[in-house]
């Protein structure tokens, strides 16, 4: 079976529809990148990308996540040109959602795509109707794909875990990280995390779309990406567009450029405020003390407390909430004085310190849905 083409074109405002495959053929405009610079230049700052990172040694052994996309489907593209120069050895994962009735044909297509290069693919699924507490549909299903893909990248003894993030991604997250009142660390996308990694992270997605046009790729569009219930949607079809069409025309590489800034300043900040966190914490391990946090500065103090929420309780740091804890901190807040954050979790004044308490379920019960976002950074 070839792989399927249509010559099918969306308009940006169409967001409902069954999913279809989408070709450009070769010669097509490119926008402002050429079609011959395009393929140059996006090979090239993939292995600067690479390079960076100390990644996709010669050798080394990549599993690239496709899920039939255009982003994925150009990664996948782009790799098979480096593993050539390089040497690498890679297999192709896909995990079918099963949230679409056509989507086994993305699997299809997807083993058609590694077949076509002579690799092997792992296809996986999840199951759409699993629940956990106070995760969103698109978090569980984000959580579930990652379990898979990283089993598979260690039974095959993978180097290297890849997915197609491009700059777009992180300037749509940075902005709703904001719009969804998220302190600055969660606003930032790392480009490596061993052993995931984001080759694309240099690349805009027109520049993504044109080096498509100059390969003739065919690709799968999912038409649940248009659906406008989801918040990262809304963020890429309805906010962004409209802030750059009155008065931001470069909102997105500012956005961008602003990460950049913010990953390296956290970099810095995130060591201190460890520790900081460390010579805070109680003997029980659950509650931090007010002594070592006298004259630090509102910076590390901030982002110390975000890191006790996330790695003690387990708590989405907002900043509401933060802002809450940091007010128990207080010399003048009150002894029993207390923040209820649902499914029977309790942050309470003490005489000298703040401590994190999880009753149990059956008296407090759990957190609605909308009292956590997705998660951190979405590899």
């Amino acid at each position: 079976m070839g792989l399927p083409r249509s010559a099918t074109s969306r308009s940006a405002d169409e967001f409902s529809g069954a999913t279809e495959v989408t070709s450009r053929e070769p010669g097509a405009s490119g926008g402002e990148w050429g079609p011959h610079s395009a393929r140059r230049d996006l090979l090239e700052k993939v292995l600067r990308r690479l390079d960076a990172c100390r990644a996709a040694r010669p050798g080394q052994r990549v599993l690239v996540a496709c899920s039939g996309g255009l982003d994925s489907t150009v990664l996948l593209d782009i790799l098979s040109r480096v593993a050539e120069r390089r040497a690498l050895h890679v297999r192709v994962a896909h995990v079918d959602h099963r949230v679409r009735p056509d989507s086994c044909e993305d699997a299809l297509f997807v083993r058609e795509l590694a077949a076509a290069r002579g690799w092997e693919v792992y296809l996986g699924g999840v199951d759409p109707t699993s629940r956990a507490m106070r995760e969103s549909p698109e978090e569980r299903l984000r959580a579930a794909r990652h379990a898979l893909l990283e089993a598979e990248a260690q039974r095959w003894n993978a180097d290297w875990l890849a997915v197609g993030h491009h700059a777009d991604d992180q300037a749509e997250w940075m902005l709703m990280r904001l719009l969804q009142g998220v302190t600055p660390d969660g606003w930032v996308m790392e480009p490596v995390r061993p052993p995931w990694i984001r080759p694309l992270f240099d690349v805009w997605r027109d520049e993504v779309r044109a080096y498509a046009t100059m390969r003739g790729l065919a690709w799968r569009e999912d038409s649940t990406n248009r659906d406008l219930a989801v918040p990262r949607n809304r963020i890429r079809h309805q906010t962004l567009p409209w802030l750059e069409a009155h008065g931001g025309p470069a909102l997105r590489r500012s956005l961008v450029t602003c990460a950049a800034e913010l990953r390296d300043d956290a970099d810095h900040l995130a060591r201190e405020s460890a520790a900081l966190l460390h010579r805070a914490l109680t003997e029980s391990g659950s509650g931090i003390s007010l002594t070592a946090f006298a004259d630090r500065s509102p910076a590390l103090t901030r982002r110390a407390v975000a890191l006790w929420l996330r790695t003690t309780g387990g708590v989405e740091p907002r900043r509401s909430v933060v802002v809450d804890v940091l007010a128990l901190m207080r010399p003048d807040a009150r002894v029993g004085s207390g923040l209820d954050l649902g499914g029977g979790l309790r942050i309470e004044r003490k005489e000298a310190t703040v401590e994190l308490d999880r009753r149990p379920s059956a008296e407090f019960p759990p957190a609605p849905p909308s009292a956590r976002v997705e998660g951190d950074d979405p590899f």
